[in-house]
């Protein structure tokens, strides 16, 4: 070997790898034993959950408003961002007050209701997903179901709100008129006229939002045995090669001739001693 030049180092191949999770194999099992184990132990212990999911389908037409020829406001919002403004006028809490007083002694507080429910918008559909989560699964159906029911009640008081108040003055008015005698007017005619309009218009807002499919169905979110105890079955595995190989490259014991060599820079090996008799 001439000056400079250096031993070429070793290439671990396939076979050395198959060696060293050979020499440590019992890391390896411990590990694929024990993650499982203490994954599917973790999972029966977990108490089981239920999640019930009910549709609410968002109208986009506003018949009052073609009725009146009024301009209806935000008619040029985005669909999604008109989708999650509803999603996140259902997450008020006044409307988990009213789902626990529509089903009561669930013994949750409109905050608990809220942490167990959710509500989502639908990717290209003008729909809202409500989903709730209880311990039981009829429980958890009432809930989902009262909570939907609930949002559109509360979506056609707010869309009302303000047809509701005119006609409550168009309806004082008229009542003045009519006990001073003046339903013969014009003005009362009028008066008479606005509240029909305005009547059609609330019963029309009606169609705002409706329940298009309740809760038929539960679903058992927790425990999840069979997954979580398949992905301990994989992190156990990596787990433990992982210590194998950790293990093998502290190690610093020699265990053949050839990396006696390796580590003498390369030298030939000049003579080998047989192996001492058992």
């Amino acid at each position: 070997m001439g000056a400079g030049e250096h031993p070429s180092a070793h290439v671990a191949t396939l076979r050395d790898y198959l060696h060293v999770v050979r020499r440590r194999k019992w890391v390896v099992l411990q590990a694929l034993v024990l993650v499982p184990a203490a994954a599917v132990a973790f999972s029966l212990h977990q108490q089981k959950l239920y999640r019930a999911s009910a549709q609410v389908l968002l109208s986009s037409q506003n018949l009052a408003a073609q009725l009146t020829g009024t301009q209806s406001t935000g008619i040029n919002l985005q669909p999604d961002r008109i989708a999650q403004t509803q999603a996140d006028v259902a997450r008020v809490p006044l409307l988990a007050e009213r789902v626990l007083k529509a089903v009561p002694g669930t013994t949750l507080t409109p905050q608990d209701f809220l942490d167990s429910s959710s509500v989502s918008t639908a990717t290209n559909a003008d729909l809202l997903g409500f989903s709730a989560t209880n311990h039981d699964p009829a429980l958890a159906r009432r809930l989902v179901d009262a909570y939907a029911a609930a949002y559109t009640a509360y979506r056609r008081q707010l869309d009302t709100a303000s047809i509701q108040k005119a006609l409550a003055g168009v309806n004082r008015r008229i009542s003045a008129m009519a006990k001073a005698h003046q339903s013969r007017t014009a003005l009362y005619a009028s008066l008479v006229d606005r509240q029909q309009t305005l009547q059609t218009m609330e019963a029309l807002q009606t169609s705002n939002a409706s329940v298009v499919q309740q809760a038929d169905r539960v679903v058992q979110t927790q425990p999840k045995t069979t997954r979580n105890g398949i992905l301990g079955v994989v992190l156990g595995l990596v787990l433990g090669l992982g210590l194998a190989f950790l293990w093998e490259a502290l190690d610093t014991r020699v265990r053949s001739a050839e990396e006696i060599s390796e580590r003498l820079g390369g030298l030939p090996l000049l003579a080998r001693l047989p192996a001492p008799p058992r």
